[in-house]
């Protein structure tokens, strides 16, 4: 990077300096006493942007519902049933654009034949599972194992079996029986597989303490009579079968496979409708709309039309993934198609569909199956899904955004062209303030420590940072999320670090994924605390230093500096201007001192000084020196040590113009003008003329006026030929300004 000195008029010298700490002040800069102990980073939304927003689905179930006229006439005026279903079909079209909205059944999956097997539980070393009656009725266990379908365990409702293991065999124990196995399946009234009497499966699973028992927490919860909603043991089943499998699955966390045996327990039910009654999703209330009691009651079950839709499809598409080239294929760690936690969806069992309201999900569930196929058999009944050339899309979706969803590309990289349906649309809606989104706007305050830390593990080897000054957002993407901040340390080193999907990372930059963005953030403490599981989003407004402070880290070292540029000066200034000298040092650090120096018989008097700005960039002014020869230099000084560039020698002086015509006629008078800046008053303008032995004599003479312009009169030379002159003042003030020569034929 090349320095420069260049000619300004004083106040474009202020601003030159100014524009030098636009995003963080010279006092920031210089301090390394303390950094702040905390920060807060402000934003919208939550969760990963891509696909549907949930809050922005609801929003748009009550903006089209109270205002019909704004879809009509696709969706017609009238609140109702009917209009709820168009609607949902709208809101699922804005959020997967160019994706199909068709009726498929469980007959076109083959992996559907026992139905969508979620994976409840995974390692488990002891499962406890009951059957419970509901209205008084059912409750009976029926238990295969290992298929041997010649001896059915029947269990009465009300026993708590438990299954327990060694390191290679499992067994299940109720009263005083013993079962040894490897695969429990088990069957209960009121499932599909046992016919309609109602019934439930209780299920709760424990781990075993350091003398290798039982920890009681689970047979606790068994002993409770019934599932309270605001607790996390109502772990419930109603639909389906079950499978308790024992053994090694799948891989471990280092990607190796596993070898030590445990418990997995599946869930097998109906995709279309069982499955869904128990997600949860999304709220059930927002099957309506209705701020105070005095409000009317606007249906808004096209929110959770769209969501059951968005679900259906991920959920079907997970299914035919797994089963492409075998019907009977599950995913091997969960023995699955889906996980029941937010590796995929949130899925509740009973606890959704009993829960407060839980009727008006399942209404929702219901509504978006083709009643004209109501009474065919369950698995030719119609439902809906979202495709893309006739299959299941993958309909990410996501609580809500700042905005606008995110491409997929943007997130995790995805080719775009493989995903039309995941890109930019339109989510003003999440941030309407009658969703009530919590995280319409957003604070998290992450202190210095954690915010140091999660940095550096998501940086990993790229590079290490040991405090923080400052940090703040550089850039976003198109649909509003993070793309680059800057970090500076209490030495003033600055660390740009891009977001950006792994598979764009660039060696030699700082790079950190989208998601590693979420999970910082969803680390913090929110503020107010709306919901302590909040893990975070990218669509960041703002990065605030706390007001306390902390000391820095000893570990942070100031940089030595080895260059500060200063090549390319002018060998001559024009008197009467300020003057910019812009550059920059190397490595790049904030707030390095920046000196311009004059050269005296007594050393190095300072002219002006600054600081780099995060770039390294500097910019320090010659304020309208006077005329002479000077001698300069930049020195760039911190903690550490000192650089400078080489001495340059500039001239500095008034400015004198010659003008006089190219040809002219022998022996008649001629005009000469000209001007000296800075303007100069009653200066004697002496034109020169060049003899042929190569002398300048005086040829005319002139003087300027206020304006610095002067004007002369001379008689033009008789002989024929060139006259070569030049004009110069004699003034220490001006340091005696010269033109260039200038030649006029003479005819």
């Amino acid at each position: 990077m090349r320095s420069f000195i260049r000619m300004h008029s004083a106040i474009a010298a202020v601003v030159a300096i100014g524009c030098a700490f636009l995003g963080f002040s010279p006092a920031q800069a210089t301090t390394g006493n303390s950094v702040p102990a905390t920060f807060t980073i402000s934003g919208s939304g939550y969760g990963h942007g891509i696909g549907l927003s949930q809050y922005g689905a609801y929003g748009m179930a009550i903006d089209y519902s109270l205002n019909p006229e704004k879809v009509a006439p696709t969706c017609g005026l009238t609140n109702n049933p009917a209009q709820q279903a168009c609607l949902a079909n709208v809101i699922s079209r804005n959020y997967y654009p160019t994706a199909d909205i068709s009726n498929l059944s469980e007959n076109d999956t083959p992996g559907l034949a026992n139905g969508i097997r979620v994976g409840l539980k995974q390692d488990e070393d002891v499962v406890y599972i009951r059957g419970e009656k509901i209205s008084n009725a059912g409750g009976a266990l029926d238990v295969i194992v290992d298929g041997n379908t010649n001896d059915v365990k029947h269990i009465p409702a009300n026993t708590i079996i438990t299954f327990t293991h060694t390191s290679t065999t499992a067994k299940m124990a109720w009263g005083t029986q013993r079962i040894t196995g490897s695969r429990f399946a088990i069957k209960w009234n009121g499932t599909t597989s046992n016919g309609s009497n109602p019934g439930l499966l209780h299920l709760e699973t424990s781990t075993l303490d350091s003398n290798g028992e039982v920890n009681t927490t689970s047979t606790e919860a068994m002993a409770d009579a019934w599932c309270y909603s605001d607790r996390d043991i109502c772990h419930r089943f109603k639909y389906g079968t079950f499978e308790v499998a024992f053994g090694a699955f799948g891989n471990d966390l280092n990607g190796n496979p596993d070898v030590i045996k445990d418990f997995n327990v599946i869930n097998s039910l109906r995709l279309s409708d069982e499955y869904l009654y128990g997600l949860g999703e999304m709220p059930s209330s927002w099957y309506h709309y209705k701020p105070t009691s005095s409000s009317p009651d606007v249906n808004t079950s096209a929110a959770l039309q769209s969501q059951t839709i968005a679900a259906r499809t991920y959920a079907l598409q997970k299914v035919r993934a797994t089963t492409a080239s075998d019907p009977a294929a599950v995913r091997a760690a969960c023995q699955c198609h889906v996980y029941a936690t937010t590796n995929d969806q949130v899925f509740l069992g009973y606890r959704k569909e009993a829960s407060s309201l839980g009727d008006k999900w399942v209404a929702a569930v219901n509504a978006t199956i083709d009643p004209s196929t109501s009474s065919l058999p369950a698995k030719e009944r119609k439902w809906k899904v979202l495709t893309k050339s006739g299959s299941p899309i993958q309909a990410f979706f996501s609580s809500s955004t700042g905005g606008y969803s995110q491409p997929v590309s943007e997130v995790w990289g995805s080719t775009q062209s493989s995903f039309p349906y995941l890109i930019k649309t339109d989510d003003h809606w999440a941030l309407d303030s009658r969703t009530g989104n919590p995280y319409r706007q957003w604070s998290v305050q992450l202190t210095q420590r954690t915010l140091v830390s999660r940095l550096n593990g998501f940086l990993g080897s790229q590079g290490r940072l040991t405090d923080i000054a400052s940090i703040t957002i550089d850039a976003k993407t198109a649909s509003g999320s993070i793309a680059q901040l800057t970090i500076i340390d209490s030495v003033g080193t600055p660390f740009v670090i891009h977001v950006r999907p792994k598979s764009r990372w660039i060696a030699g930059e700082l790079d950190i994924r989208p998601d590693d963005i979420r999970a910082l953030i969803g680390s913090g403490t929110l503020i107010p605390n709306a919901n302590s599981g909040f893990n975070g989003s990218t669509y960041l407004t703002a990065i605030t230093n706390g007001s306390s402070t902390t000391p820095p880290s000893p570990d942070t070292k100031t940089p030595k500096l080895t260059r500060v540029a200063g090549s390319a000066w002018p060998k001559t200034l024009t008197l009467g201007y300020n003057y910019a000298v812009t550059g920059k040092i190397s490595p790049v650090q904030v707030g390095v001192r920046i000196t311009l120096q004059r050269q005296l018989s007594t050393g190095w008097m300072t002219l002006d000084t600054t600081v780099t700005d995060r770039s390294g960039k500097w910019s320090v002014t010659w304020d309208k020196p006077t005329s002479g020869k000077f001698t300069l230099r930049v020195e760039a000084a911190n903690a550490s040590n000192a650089v400078r560039t080489n001495n340059h020698l500039v001239t500095v002086a008034g400015k004198l113009t010659l003008k006089a015509p190219t040809t002219t006629t022998h022996n008649k008078i001629m005009t000469l003008t000209g001007q000296v800046s800075p303007a100069t008053a009653n200066s004697l303008v002496i034109i020169e003329r060049k003899t042929r032995f190569g002398k300048w004599v005086r040829y005319c003479s002139g003087k300027t006026d206020i304006s610095g312009k002067w004007t002369s009169f001379p008689i033009a030379p008789k002989t024929l030929g060139k006259l070569t002159i030049r004009a110069r003042i004699d003034s220490k003030a001006l340091g005696n300004p010269v033109t260039q020569t200038v030649v006029v034929r003479i005819r």
